[in-house]
């Protein structure tokens, strides 16, 4: 995710929780040090670990993210003062069978 304007060209499958790290530069793509970044996902029972990171020499920013308790689509965005937009990655959490539910429903038969 380096820079304001640049998105992934393919779609990754990555299993999470898993590393994720992002890369800030300045407008003439030079990397930018000592700038905090949030990490946030609003998804139920997820979690980005750190929740707030500083870059590095090399402008890179990381967090752990744990997709949240439900399945379906989940992002995780991150946020830099001063910078009006926020990148968002976005994961499908698949159902396993601690967050799936089988019901049964009795239907009444119909004379």
């Amino acid at each position: 995710m380096a820079g304001p304007l640049q998105v992934p060209l393919a779609v990754e499958v990555v299993p999470v929780p898993s590393s994720i790290s992002a890369q800030i530069v300045s407008r003439t793509s030079r990397p930018m040090a000592g700038v905090s970044a949030v990490f946030h996902s609003v998804a139920p029972g997820a979690s980005a670990e750190p929740a707030l990171d500083t870059s590095d020499g090399r402008g890179m920013v990381g967090t752990m993210w744990r997709l949240g308790d439900f399945p379906g689509r989940q992002q995780l965005t991150i946020s830099v003062e001063g910078i009006g937009m926020m990148p968002a990655l976005g994961a499908e959490a698949d159902p396993v069978p601690a967050n799936a539910r089988v019901e049964l429903l009795i239907l009444s038969a119909r004379p």
